[in-house]
């Protein structure tokens, strides 16, 4: 039960939290007290104040480092993916689709644009007018539960079991480049 309270008091937590456009500017302007802090009571009645923790955690997604992870933010994880595809397939590539709970933070879609801009080359234009035909950023419906809908979307296909698993056998056999 204290899971399921954790787990609900942290779900309406997470709709406090945003995505800076820049987040430079943005602890400027909290340093400056032009943002406000939020009130939040805890399942408890403790109330908390929540001020620039609202766009300073999520912003690991965009540079992980910050809190010792030595990894590519999502950003340079996103870039690194296309261009480590052949130059024809990056064509044909049009979305990029952000699904699970943290797709839904306000800002993810517009900051990872902007973050894309400068690391991918001309040919892969991620402006989302209408009249460009290269990829653009889009959050699924109900993102935190579309890996599992096309999980099993995937599971449900008819050749599954032929096509996309590998036994235990062939896997000791010759590994994992089955």
């Amino acid at each position: 039960e204290d899971f399921i309270d954790d787990f609900n008091t942290a779900e309406r937590m997470t709709h406090l939290f945003y995505i800076a456009h820049d987040f430079n500017k943005e602890q400027t302007l909290f340093d400056q007290d032009k943002i406000d802090t939020t009130e939040f009571i805890l399942p408890d009645d403790t109330t908390i104040s929540l001020g620039s923790e609202r766009y300073v955690v999520p912003e690991v997604l965009f540079s992980p480092q910050d809190i010792g992870l030595p990894q590519a933010g999502i950003h340079d994880a996103i870039s690194d993916s296309f261009l480590n595809c052949e130059q024809n397939f990056q064509l044909s590539m049009n979305h990029i689709v952000l699904c699970g709970a943290g797709a839904k933070l306000p800002g993810l879609e517009h900051r990872l644009e902007s973050e894309l801009r400068p690391l991918l080359p001309d040919y892969l234009n991620f402006l989302n007018d209408s009249h460009r035909s290269r990829p653009h950023i889009t959050t699924v419906h109900d993102p935190e539960f579309a890996v599992f809908r096309g999980g099993t979307a995937l599971a449900l296909h008819p050749n599954f079991q032929s096509e996309f698993c590998t036994s235990r056998e062939s896997y000791f056999e010759v590994g994992g480049h089955t």
